[in-house]
């Protein structure tokens, strides 16, 4: 029974532990809930290793835990390259591991990391090309090893597959608070709305929050799932707002067209006004072995343990440069959990008091000015180093200081969930203030609300959502077009009024916006020097701090031939997980600002698709 890793009933779990569900792994029984995916089921039942990384084949395990980086891919039911931890489990599931023999436990490929001196970075470029016939027979061995996972040419699926064109006045992209204050405000003034959500059900981040949250008067009191669950209610009961639950939009395209698959299904979405609340997803920075299972984001471990009832481990090192590292302490200290320390950047933090008194009267250690230099173990974490950084961000010997756990908990950074809009042909710039990309100049028919504009504030999010929804509706109405549905839940509301409410609105909005900018402290935390060990700047194909370094020294100075000469963000994350880690190392290196390093291109589609949905047969 999946009991001994799980933790006593959460209020806001989504597995129902009445109901159990079978499947298998390499050919074990594994017993899951209702409701798990296959990653939190196989946590639960003590798999820590979840797959072999691509070059050096190193043990990695569950990150993100939101389909944003490489390390949970394994072959399921055939089909490789599955993201286990947004997969649901059913019943008689077959599920097998990538890329290592014969086991991810005692993997034989790890004896190219012995190797890693002889696979330099670019090494496909100047290696093996003397005596000329070498090259042919070490691309056949490189081939052959290349690639996480092996396709199946037995498997056939033909059915069930198809296209759909629909229309709507206004799309609206991301189911967190600004995306469903979006929804229910432009509802209000009649207009068709289709709220797109990659979920099974809407809220966003707020959904694994247990924390109480404030949003306004009508919401206070509510703690983040609450909240959740309230907005959803208020969505459900709008006649003319279509949700697309468990759908990606993988594409913006020309004519504000929108590209997104649901299952089976790919549907083609044209609307008049579109409004991107994506939100944002947190990011890794680069020390000494930052790649061991049992490090994870901060966020990843908040959806492990309050959406799944998972019992992650016993004891956790929280690194943080930001308000939300102290909110995860706090989460799983609720959750049972031993915070040994929390490691904080900055010199002088600015978080909510609430948090801080929590964990003063829980007599965490919190270290300002200190880094993490380098997590120990092997195939698993069983420590961390960490000391304190100078002004100029380097780290003494003598600073160090061990602390022994089983996890950590990296709450350094967001990224702003951004593809769609530089797709959209949206101009977004690094503010260095907010340590983040944002939306400046948009374009006509394109909206942002939320945490995709940089600011992690859940009143200002919600009020962006909400003014969003009125600038969409009442742009629409200066166009000429009228109401497609009548909605009758709502009192008819002038448009002299609404108007007003705009105004004063974005008065306000501006004044919130000030103040969280005068608040907000970041230290853009990229690398941190020191430790032994491999120091990864893109986990999906391995590619260390040096090997960027000796790139940029070759002369691949700019981003594009970087990536290309490298291999940084071109594995399955997509640059999700490295991006702004390797620019960020970039501008370092170069002596240049984040802006002027720019970013690789964003293209659909913005999450991987199989090919059969695309062809729809």
């Amino acid at each position: 029974m999946p009991i001994e890793g799980r933790l006593r009933v959460r209020s806001n779990e989504i597995v129902n532990r009445s109901r159990t569900i079978n499947f298998s792994y390499n050919d074990r029984n594994v017993e899951a809930y209702d409701g798990d995916t296959i990653a939190s089921a196989l946590y639960a039942n003590g798999r820590r290793v979840f797959s072999r990384s691509l070059k050096y084949h190193r043990p990695r395990g569950l990150l993100c835990v939101s389909g944003k980086c490489p390390n949970c891919l394994m072959n399921v039911d055939g089909q490789p390259n599955v993201r286990t931890c947004t997969t649901l489990v059913k019943d008689g599931m077959e599920v097998k591991h990538q890329n290592a023999w014969p086991s991810p436990d005692t993997d034989f490929g790890a004896i190219v990391g012995k190797l890693a001196s002889i696979f330099p970075v670019g090494f496909y470029y100047k290696t093996f090309i003397h005596p000329k016939w070498l090259w042919p027979q070490a691309q056949k061995f490189i081939r052959r090893i290349a690639g996480f996972g092996e396709v199946d040419r037995s498997l056939r699926e033909y059915h069930g597959y198809e296209h759909v064109n629909k229309h709507t006045d206004i799309a609206i992209i991301g189911g967190g608070p600004a995306g469903l204050s979006s929804a229910l405000e432009a509802s209000r003034h009649g207009f068709g709305v289709v709220l797109i959500d990659d979920q099974p059900k809407l809220g966003g981040s707020l959904r694994f929050k247990t924390e109480f949250h404030i949003d306004s008067d009508r919401y206070s009191n509510l703690r983040g799932y609450e909240l959740a669950s309230r907005l959803e209610d208020e969505v459900s009961s709008r006649s003319n707002i279509e949700v697309l639950n468990d759908s990606t939009c993988i594409g913006f395209y020309e004519g504000n067209l929108l590209g997104i698959t649901a299952g089976k299904k790919m549907i083609k979405l044209r609307t008049k006004k579109t409004i991107v609340c994506t939100g944002c997803f947190e990011r890794p920075f680069i020390f000494a072995n930052n790649d061991l299972p049992g490090i994870f984001l901060g966020s990843g471990l908040c959806r492990l343990v309050n959406l799944y009832g998972i019992k992650p481990g016993r004891r956790v090192l929280i690194a943080t440069d930001n308000a939300y590292g102290y909110e995860v302490a706090v989460e799983l200290l609720g959750a049972g959990l031993e915070v040994v320390a929390l490691v904080e950047a900055r010199k002088n933090s600015v978080c909510d008091e609430n948090y801080l008194k929590k964990l003063q009267e829980k007599k965490v250690p919190i270290l300002k000015s200190h880094l993490i230099v380098e997590a120990r173990g092997g195939k698993s974490v069983k420590g961390v180093v960490v000391g304190e950084a100078n002004k100029l961000g380097n780290v003494s010997q003598k600073s160090h200081k061990d602390f022994k756990c089983d996890l950590i908990a990296l709450s350094v950074g967001f990224e702003a969930n951004n593809s769609l809009l530089y797709q959209a042909g949206c101009k977004i710039k690094f503010d260095e203030k907010l340590g983040e990309r944002i939306p400046y100049q948009m374009q006509l028919d394109v909206y942002s609300a939320g945490e995709v504009t940089g600011i992690h504030d859940l009143r200002i999010n919600t009020l962006q959502g909400t003014l969003a929804g009125i600038q969409a509706a009442l742009d629409l109405i200066d166009s000429g077009y009228s109401a497609s549905k009548t909605v009758t839940s709502e009192p008819s509301v002038g448009l002299e009024k609404v108007r007003k409410t705009l105004l004063d609105n974005l008065q306000r909005i501006t004044q919130l916006v000030e103040r969280y900018r005068e608040n907000t402290q970041t230290s853009l935390l990229i690398t941190a020097a020191g430790g032994e060990g491999k120091r990864l700047a893109c986990i999906c194909e391995d590619v260390t701090e040096k090997d960027l370094k000796v790139a940029i020294d070759e002369g691949f100075d700019d981003i594009e031939t970087l990536k290309r000469y490298s291999t940084f963000s071109m594995g399955p994350c997509q640059g999700k997980m490295c991006n702004l880690v390797s620019g960020g190392l970039c501008a370092q290196v170069t002596g240049k600002k984040l802006d002027d390093i720019g970013v690789t291109t964003s293209r659909p589609p913005y999450q991987p698709v199989a090919m059969r949905v695309l062809a729809g047969t």
